[in-house]
């Protein structure tokens, strides 16, 4: 997605690999300025995506459905409705993530089921998916089912280095006006370096060396200006760390004042 145009949602469910699903992650959202509960390292990889999209300013996660309406969908669709394990009681189903989507003029919201793909051949999991597609289809929202066949390992990573720098407030400054000055040297050393094979942690380092500061020190501002997208390249790459300068370029538009 980008900043002025409409966003290609399904593109960003396709954009979405991750093995593992039985770990729950506590995130802070950097859209939202809360703290996000996921319940699979699937929901966390799919979070990771959309949290980096600059149009959308929300995501909510296990959003509760109206009872009494899964309740009728199911009926209209003869499917038995929804019911807690070995009990007669009916439930309130729930969807994963719902993404808030804003630009000029239009915000919307987008419904994404998460699951294994292994469970998409579950019978019962299916209707459920069914009810679920039609809920949100009589409130006009697109609803799209991801699985862990959607996010590239090499995107994944990317995004997991990248993560904890995305907020601002995780660079502990060494020393006042650090970020901004690094910030700086960071984005001049880019447009500087168009034919620079150098590797940007690399680099860093040499910046961490001329400025006298702890080893790591400026890869952490190159990591948070990556995460905003002020320093951008392909993600989808391998050790997106030793990225050369040359295969990186500047958003300065982007730049937040720090």
């Amino acid at each position: 997605m980008d900043a002025v145009s409409t966003p290609n949602l399904e593109s960003v469910a396709r954009c979405l690999t991750v093995p593992s699903i039985g770990r729950s992650h506590r995130v802070p959202g950097a859209a939202s300025k809360r703290v996000h509960h996921l319940l699979s390292d699937i929901e966390y990889s799919v979070f990771l995506v959309l949290d980096r999209e600059l149009n959308v300013v929300d995501i909510r996660e296990q959003v509760r459905l109206d009872r009494d309406s899964t309740n009728r969908i199911a009926d209209k669709l003869s499917i038995r409705r929804p019911r807690a394990p070995g009990s007669d009681a009916f439930y309130v189903m729930s969807t994963d993530l719902v993404a808030t989507v804003q630009g000029p003029g239009f915000q919307y919201d987008v419904a994404f089921s998460v699951k294994p793909s292994s469970k998409l051949k579950n019978k019962r999991v299916m209707e459920l998916h069914d009810i679920e597609a039609a809920y949100w289809e009589e409130l006009g929202v697109k609803f799209s089912v991801v699985t862990e066949l959607s996010v590239p390992r090499r995107l994944k990573v990317s995004l997991q280095w990248l993560r904890p720098m995305s907020i601002l407030e995780a660079i502990d400054e060494p020393h006042a006006g650090f970020t901004i000055d690094a910030a700086r040297s960071v984005v001049v050393s880019v447009q500087t370096g168009f034919a620079n094979p150098l590797p940007l942690s690399r680099h860093c380092l040499q910046l961490d060396e001329i400025k006298q500061c702890a080893r790591g020190e400026h890869l952490k501002v190159a990591r948070h200006l990556m995460s905003i997208r002020v320093l951008q390249t392909d993600l989808n790459r391998e050790k997106l760390w030793n990225t050369p300068l040359s295969e990186l370029s500047v958003h300065l538009v982007l730049l937040p004042k720090f």
